[in-house]
């Protein structure tokens, strides 16, 4: 200008988003049947676009000038308008999914919120009908609990409490009316589930309680909901999608395969296999082996189980003849009293072995082990690890024979005698090789970047 002063130019971007909202407004208010709602919901990136396209303008309108430059930079307002429209953008489109989806009433981002508009009433089924002793019962639910124990005569019961979200009691009871609980099948293979006739829109949730005769297998099935089973006298099959597991006093075998749960296995006179992934695990007093296969992200404690003891995960292969003790995982894999033979290979872990009596076969990475014998060795010792020390504890009594490699690292004995020998090779690697006592027994121990360390102990 003249005087000197520059005015700086505004973005068309209000004017186009002014320009855009004005013409949705005014074609909903021509048109009564169209909401502009849903359109928003669905399409509000469109705004980012938009916002896109107006400083693409912007810059070729003022090509050539000193304030091209100025409008292609993001600035700390920028930043925060577009938080802005993504906040609430997402959660405008929720809030209309809610609105218009009567079936997602109950969950925003996925997480259970009940029923958010109109109230929740509660209605009940009952099924009862004859079993077959020996046969196999299917239980299914949608969405919520299921609770199973022993039926005190000789017919199944089933209870299903519904809850229906309504805006009246009316409404509620004619869409109940629409979610019925069914048995179907022969006597021997019976199955238990839910006639929806539909989707039923105001359906909340459903707990089934079913009260199961004697020697009667059980398979449960739910997509979301806890299970808890108790004191039945058959096999036990479990499917559960989003939901935490209990089962407790089950005379068979027990077969779970669970998503995002925790899950508590006990007194099971069978054997028991865990699949899939979840939480936290305890399985605790069987009579048969057990598997756990799967990635878990919380502890898992299993105890005193009888037979053959698997844990498969990405991490970690473990096996042991049985477990009298415990094996604990959360800040370590912390393993105690197994009368036979364990392998084990992971990575990332602090092991610590107590109290286990066949041969030991370990493979670690990125982590120390620490191995504590009750008695002198009788069957072959074998620990590798990277990157973490190996401590092993024997009687001071103990006879056998060792070969130790510490590469990186060093090497430390309690343990003496004309043939056990330290020898320190170039690159500060130390060997150690030789027997103690009456030898026989085969240890071998290696490491890299660590110390190995052979303790005598108290006994």
């Amino acid at each position: 200008m003249s005087n000197g002063t520059t005015y700086k130019r505004g973005s068309v971007f209000g004017a186009l988003l002014l320009i855009a909202i004005g013409l949705l407004f005014l074609y909903a208010n021509i048109t009564p049947d169209f909401s502009p709602w849903g359109l928003l919901a669905k399409y509000w990136p469109v705004l980012i676009i938009f916002w896109g396209l107006s400083r693409l303008a912007d810059y070729f309108i003022l090509r050539g000038t000193d304030q091209a430059a100025a409008v292609t930079r993001i600035s700390a307002g920028d930043i925060i308008g577009l938080l802005f429209i993504f906040i609430f953008g997402m959660l405008f489109t929720q809030l209309t999914n809610v609105l218009n989806d009567p079936d997602k009433r109950r969950r925003i981002f996925g997480t259970e919120v009940g029923c958010v508009f109109g109230k929740q009433y509660e209605f009940t089924d009952e099924v009862k009908l004859p079993v077959t002793p020996g046969a196999t019962l299917h239980l299914d639910n949608l969405r919520g609990d299921i609770q199973a124990s022993l039926a005190p005569a000789s017919d199944l019961m089933v209870t299903g409490k519904k809850t229906v979200c309504a805006e009246s009691e009316e409404e509620a009871r004619t869409l109940s009316e629409d979610f019925k609980l069914a048995a179907e099948g022969p006597p021997d293979t019976p199955r238990v589930r839910w006639d929806t006739k539909g989707r039923p829109g105001g359906f909340v949730s459903a707990e089934v309680q079913a009260q199961v005769p004697r020697r009667v297998n059980l398979t449960v099935a739910t997509e979301r909901g806890d299970i808890e089973v108790r004191g039945l006298e058959g096999n036990l099959d479990v499917k559960a999608r989003r939901g935490d597991a209990t089962v407790e006093d089950i005379k068979g075998d027990v077969v779970l395969d669970v998503r995002r749960a925790d899950v508590v296995v006990s007194n099971i006179t069978g054997s028991v296999r865990v699949e899939s992934s979840g939480g936290e695990v305890e399985i605790r007093n069987v009579t048969g082996g057990a598997a756990l296969l799967g990635e878990w992200g919380g502890p898992i404690r299993l105890a005193a189980i009888q037979g053959p003891v698997r844990f498969e995960s990405r991490r970690t292969k473990f096996t042991a003849a049985k477990i009298e003790g415990e094996l604990t995982t959360g800040g370590g894999f912390n393993l105690r009293g197994v009368p036979g033979d364990v392998f084990l290979e992971t990575k990332d872990y602090e092991i610590d072995l107590e109290e286990v009596t066949g041969e030991i076969r370990i493979e670690n990475r990125n982590g120390p082990v620490r191995v504590r014998l009750p008695r002198s060795p009788r069957y072959p010792i074998s620990i590798e690890t990277r990157n973490g020390d190996i401590e092993l504890e024997m009687p001071s009594a103990s006879d056998f024979q060792i070969t130790a490699s510490a590469r990186d690292g060093e090497i430390q004995s309690d343990f003496e005698g004309p043939e056990l020998k330290v020898e320190d090779q170039r690159h500060n690697d130390a060997v150690l090789k030789g027997t103690v006592g009456r030898g026989g027994t085969p240890i071998q121990l290696t490491t890299t970047h660590g110390v190995i360390r052979l303790r005598r102990g108290a006994r």
